[in-house]
């Protein structure tokens, strides 16, 4: 992660962090920790957003209060969010029988990279708190997926921008 005083490396990833219709940028280390990257998401919400609220709701103190989601569909982040840690969980592995995938020290919840994300990657975040979700609590119930999660992300639309216009133009702005 690129800190004020972290000189910024060209093998470094932006990646696109999102809640509701605010988008920050930031710059990755795409081999660094996930937590690394709550860390100064953290950091960066608490120097802008120094009242201790953003878009309504409390910021936490600690990162572990913050927790990553996906697009279900990248081509279509419209479609919703997946949480972007994977637990871990038993899979069949052939013949073998079964191996754990996935959990704490699993690679694909090491970093960016480990979970398969790319250069300018948008990735959503949501802010927990002992088990609660806050963000699915202050979301109306059809915007919570059926495991609860609420990653209320809004995505702007090419309908959006012509329906503004075509309001404009009938005020006769």
């Amino acid at each position: 992660m690129a800190t004020s005083q972290t000189p910024i490396d060209p093998s470094m990833w932006t990646i696109r962090f999102k809640h509701q219709k605010a988008t920050i940028l930031l710059f990755v280390d795409p081999l660094a920790s996930l937590d690394i990257a709550k860390e100064d998401l953290l950091t960066t919400l608490n120097e802008i957003y120094s009242g201790g609220h953003f878009n309504g709701l409390p910021i936490p103190t600690h990162y572990s209060g913050i927790a990553f989601g996906v697009p279900i569909d990248r081509q279509d982040p419209s479609k919703g969010w997946v949480d972007l840690e994977i637990p871990e969980t038993e899979v069949k592995a052939g013949a073998a029988g079964k191996k754990k995938v996935g959990g704490k020290g699993s690679v694909l919840n090491s970093s960016f990279k480990g979970a398969g994300l790319k250069d300018g990657a948008m990735v959503a975040f949501r802010f927990v708190t002992k088990g609660k979700d806050l963000d699915a609590e202050a979301m109306d119930e059809d915007e919570v997926d059926g495991q609860g999660h609420g990653y209320d992300v809004v995505i702007p639309s090419y309908d959006d921008d012509t329906l503004v216009e075509q309001s404009e133009k009938s005020r006769g702005q």
